[in-house]
């Protein structure tokens, strides 16, 4: 089981870290761990968030479902009033089930060769496009 913790990732310029602080560990099975990119905005409510749950699969054996979702708003500012605002917010999760009748080393190669997929350049452009490969 991961420790709850302040999370450090490269942001798109591949150069420049972001901090997402812990802002809750998850309390219990089917409860969120939270975090918040406190730097991002003065306004908490404004600020990108990531959550992870997980829960125990209904008559699924020794199976877990995990969800991962990251909120990010996009900031406009009303030049009248100079009031700051939520624009619109993406929105990426992923549920993913973990068998926990399997080896370590299954997981752990399955989760390696997912994360690596997923930061290829086609899959980016996938995700920021927001259409699959043709």
């Amino acid at each position: 089981m991961a420790t709850a913790t302040n999370l450090t990732v490269k942001k798109y310029d591949g150069t420049t870290d972001v901090t997402y602080t812990l802002i809750s560990g998850a309390p219990g099975d089917k409860l969120p761990a939270i975090w918040r990119n406190e730097a991002f905005d003065a306004i908490a409510g404004n600020r990108p968030v990531f959550t992870v749950l997980s829960k125990k699969i209904q008559n699924g054996g020794n199976k877990r479902l995990v969800e991962a979702k990251l909120q990010m708003p996009e900031l406009y500012t009303d030049t009248t009033t100079g009031v700051t605002s939520v624009r619109l917010k993406d929105v990426i999760s992923l549920p993913f089930t973990l068998d926990l009748s399997g080896k370590d080393v299954t997981h752990q190669e399955c989760v390696a060769q997912f994360l690596n997929l997923m930061n290829s350049p086609a899959m980016r452009v996938v995700l920021v496009s927001g259409f699959a490969p043709v």
